[in-house]
């Protein structure tokens, strides 16, 4: 995990060079592993697929490189709960991890899908619902590349 400014700016530089997303210092997302029931789980880890999992929350760079990872949340979660209760999500609402300009007006970001809320730190798509213009629409194209 980058810990200082200069570490954070590189990131930010890189996505803006490779994928067209300026103040970007990372690309979160959750996958599920799959997992044979534990004995007397229950239906801890049972998840909305209808199968047992767990949940690799991860935070990567614009080269595809592991910043932060956060494995073994049940899967009945889903990626924004996950992501509330790991500790970047932590870290981020405490400005902890020395991310430059964070009051600034368009400040440094992570990029995120639907499932996670929207947050000062944390941008996701439109909603399909929700836009028809050309600029949302770009938007939500960029932030996928990214």
């Amino acid at each position: 995990m980058p810990n200082n400014a200069q570490q954070w700016e590189a990131i930010a530089t890189d996505f803006e060079q490779l994928w067209n997303y300026p103040n970007c210092i990372g690309a979160l997302d959750g996958k599920r592993i799959l997992l044979q029931a534990p004995i007397n789980s229950g239906s801890f880890f049972y998840d909305y697929k209808q199968q047992f999992s767990l949940i690799l929350m991860a935070l990567v760079d614009a080269q595809y490189r592991f910043l932060y990872v956060d494995v073994g949340a049940n899967g009945r979660q889903c990626d924004g709960s996950v992501f509330a209760n790991c500790s970047l999500s932590h870290a981020l609402e405490n400005n902890t991890l020395n991310v430059p300009g964070t009051n600034v007006v368009a400040p440094f970001v992570v990029v995120a899908d639907d499932a996670f809320p929207m947050k000062p730190y944390l941008l996701k798509p439109y909603a399909n619902r929700l836009y028809d213009d050309i600029n949302s629409h770009v938007f939500n194209y960029r932030l996928s590349r990214a």
